[in-house]
């Protein structure tokens, strides 16, 4: 029998009221459970402050899949539960499961006893894949906190924390990556990993899905494919329930079969897995037990206990005085933000899971960010300390050695350096030197923000430049494009010498003298915080558009910049960047001068485009591969933090001095 042929019986003509939840589907679950197995072992208890992993799978899975799945996760996401049930093992699966010792993961199991010697191999193959779901719903009922399923030859690559907040935060029912707008039925929910929650929606979705599933396997007419037509077939059901089921949309790095570098989770469907020598290569790392704890280096005394803090991220950075800071208090973080932050526990995980392979011990303050004081952290008992979004100068009396991390042009790209961040970082000015212009680096780069539309702030759709002058946003003729900072951006206050407003009447000055028009865009978190801008902003040659970015750059002759993010990204589109302030990327800039506008103007018309070419894509190599932690590339990132540890445990027990002005 296919799974076509039992799709009829998957399916409920019953309206929803009738098909959904309660005890019609109950009693059919339990009826189905009392012809199944028992479970032996018992259920853990669990945590909602811990991923709680579940993987179910017999020996020779176990063997060949699951340890390695088992040790990836200990490396990559300390400090989860992962709990394996066990079909039909033998002595030997479970001294081997005993003897995974893991260091950062606790490790339960249970296991169930099935005689499928009568049974035909595709049956037996489906009860494998299938009884995880009747497994989970039953985790997830006894332990009554969030169960994440894994099939047992995924690769957890990097740290899930930011997912889990989200889901917790926004309460979702359910997590599964979804392909609806394909044609094939079996092939919409790819349920490698499926994520469920203790929630009214939650456990009445995955208590129809157990139901359906045991009452197949029960059957004895199960067929492959079989569970993944059932995820779908109650989706129907219950995204028309009321209310309906909160489902998210796991992204593509979180189920991804072609096994992208920059994937955080890996899921080896079907010939890939076995034609893929990259997943083998990866997967074959943590299949041997993991050596002693990396050496410490020999250079420097090893601190014993390092102090790292992470900003709380429900809370706004600044300190809430005004009005308005108390209001964003009340409501918590936008959408755009949550989306920004999370990269903030992204490394605050990996950055500790670094340390911790190499023999530290980590301990981790979660504090408001305006809590991060020099008074505050003095008290702290340890070694050393990382702390967000701070520099040296910033504690002066601090003795004990500190590090400042700090999330840089792209959410996604971190900084940690001994001073601090931007032009108080001991790097600045900038060597771009050591950049490969060859690498790639600044083409993926490129391709991936230009092609995508993608800034660190959303971005509107694109428009044709016919659009885009017909709507008022840009002139016709050539133009210089200026994006607005806002007025209490930090890096104005600490890396320009000038006003912003002061910066902009200059600009539309310049314009009206010169004939040159200039187009303005407000900064798209808050642009009332514009106002003063606008109003310099006067005269006929002066723009304001909300348009992408991404259209008003490549429309530009060029773009000037205090110290504005936008302008790492003008270079990506290979435009002529003025600065007026201190910033990174002023190593490959023009510098500008506001009381000379027309000779920074000549400047722009006579740049060379070949040497400018050349300098950008050193500087992009520079700076996202030898500077910065690429987050969105987990085994860069994990070269570059291992490099950067190294430094940490090599850090004399003295403080580092400023860096004199």
């Amino acid at each position: 029998m296919t799974a076509e042929t039992l799709a009829p019986r998957l399916q409920a003509d019953a309206p929803p009221s009738k098909a959904i939840g309660g005890s019609e589907v109950s009693a059919r679950l339990a009826a189905a459970l009392r012809r199944l197995p028992e479970v032996e072992g018992g259920w853990p208890a669990l945590s909602g402050e811990q991923l709680n992993a579940f993987v179910c799978c017999d020996g020779s899975y176990l063997t060949l899949h699951a340890t390695a799945f088992a040790r990836a996760l200990d490396r990559n996401a300390p400090g989860s539960h992962l709990h394996v049930h066990l079909v039909n093992p033998q002595a030997e699966d479970l001294d081997r499961l005993r003897d995974l010792r893991l260091a950062r993961t606790r490790v339960s199991h249970s296991q169930e006893l099935i005689d499928l010697s009568a049974r035909s191999n595709d049956f037996a193959r489906t009860y494998y894949a299938s009884i995880r779901f009747v497994r989970q719903y039953q985790l997830l009922t006894e332990s009554r906190q969030p169960v994440f399923s894994f099939d047992a030859d995924a690769l957890v690559r990097g740290s899930l924390s930011p997912l889990l907040r989200t889901l917790r935060d926004d309460r979702y029912d359910c997590a599964v990556h979804t392909r609806l707008r394909t044609r094939k039925r079996r092939e919409k929910f790819l349920v490698s990993a499926f994520y469920a929650a203790p929630t009214a929606g939650g456990y009445a979705f995955v208590e129809e899905v157990a139901a359906n599933i045991a009452e197949v396997l029960a059957s004895g007419q199960a067929a492959w494919y079989m569970d993944q037509l059932v995820f779908y077939d109650c989706y129907l059901r219950h995204r028309r329930a009321n209310p309906p089921l909160r489902l998210y949309q796991l992204p593509k790095p979180l189920s991804d079969w072609e096994f992208s570098p920059s994937s955080t989770l890996w899921v080896a469907k079907g010939w890939r897995k076995d034609a893929s020598g990259i997943f083998r290569a990866h997967q074959d790392r943590y299949k041997t037990r993991p050596e002693k704890l990396a050496r410490l280096p020999k250079t420097g005394r090893a601190p014993r206990r390092i102090g790292l803090v992470l900003p709380r991220l429900d809370l706004p950075f600044k300190t809430p005085t005004s009005p308005k800071a108390l209001w964003s208090l009340a409501k918590g973080p936008s959408d755009g933000d949550r989306r920004i932050r999370r990269y903030w526990a992204d490394f605050a995980d990996r950055l500790s899971n670094t340390l911790r392979s190499k023999g530290c011990d980590v301990a981790r303050f979660d504090w408001p960010l305006w809590r991060v004081t020099e008074k505050r952290v003095s008290k702290l008992d340890v070694d050393l300390v990382v702390l967000p979004h701070r520099q040296s100068h910033d504690f002066p009396e601090l003795s004990r050695p500190t590090w400042y991390y700090m999330q840089q042009a792209m959410p996604w790209l971190f900084s940690l350096d001994p001073l601090g961040w931007n032009a108080s970082g001991s790097h600045y000015p900038c060597d771009i030197a050591v950049g490969d212009e060859n690498s790639g680096t600044f083409e993926r780069y490129a391709e991936r923000l230009i092609g995508g539309n993608t800034s660190k702030y959303a971005q509107p759709a694109r428009l044709s430049r016919d659009e885009l002058v017909a709507r008022g946003d840009i002139p016709p003729e050539p133009y210089v494009f200026f994006p607005c900072q806002r007025p209490t951006d930090l890096s104005l206050r600490l890396y320009s010498d000038h006003d912003p407003a002061d910066v902009v009447r200059a600009l539309a000055n310049w314009s009206q003298a010169s004939g040159i028009p200039v187009v303005f865009k407000a900064h798209p978190t808050n642009p009332a915080s514009a106002a003063s801008q606008r109003q310099a902003a006067q005269g006929s040659n002066v723009y304001w558009s909300d348009a992408s970015i991404h259209d008003l750059i490549p429309h530009s002759t060029a773009v000037y910049v205090i110290n504005s993010g936008v302008g790492f990204e003008a270079m990506l589109h290979d435009k002529p960047v003025v600065t007026f302030g201190r910033v990174e990327y002023d190593a490959a800039s023009i510098h500008g001068d506001l009381t000379a506008l027309d000779r920074t103007w000549q400047a722009v018309q006579t740049v060379a485009p070949e040497p400018l070419r050349r300098r950008y894509r050193r500087f992009v190599d520079w700076y996202c591969r030898h500077y910065c932690v690429d987050l969105s590339h987990s085994d860069a990132a994990e070269t570059r933090l291992s490099s950067l540890a190294d430094a940490i445990l090599a850090q004399p027990e003295q403080r580092v001095s400023a860096r004199p002005e």
